[in-house]
């Protein structure tokens, strides 16, 4: 048990360290903040600007033990190239959770029109919007 502790919590420092990109937020500090609030949600788009890439990561939050669907779709919104991704798949998690339900690295567009959507327990969560690959 306190190895799964210590997973979700250097987890959470680099979705921290993530949260601080994508926003350009000045400190660590307001980067908690900015989690401590999308704490509630059970899913989130994290976009990592890093050497002229974008790296999106679809993540979510397990409450309790759940299994359940997800489809990630990226699509480019700016910039030369075109980008037009869909994946998805089943997964399952234990209570207190955090998995990281896919990742890819990008380049080429300006800007990505990212969603995700994850059922769950007879439930649905969707989470995503534009994110920049401004660096």
């Amino acid at each position: 048990m306190a190895t799964q502790s210590k997973k979700h919590l250097a987890y959470a420092i680099s979705i921290a360290g993530a949260a601080a990109a994508i926003v350009g937020v000045a400190s660590v500090s307001q980067a908690h903040s900015i989690l401590e609030e999308k704490a509630a949600s059970h899913c989130d788009v994290i976009a990592t600007p890093h050497n002229g890439s974008l790296g999106i990561e679809a993540i979510y939050r397990a409450d309790g033990a759940t299994h359940g669907q997800y489809s990630l779709s990226v699509k480019s919104a700016g910039g030369g190239n075109s980008t037009n991704i869909n994946q998805g798949g089943g997964f399952s998690a234990q209570a207190g959770e955090i998995l990281s339900l896919g990742r890819m690295n990008l380049g080429g567009a300006s800007a990505y029109d990212v969603s995700l959507k994850v059922d769950a327990n007879g439930q649905t969560h969707e989470c995503g919007g534009r994110v920049s690959g401004a660096r």
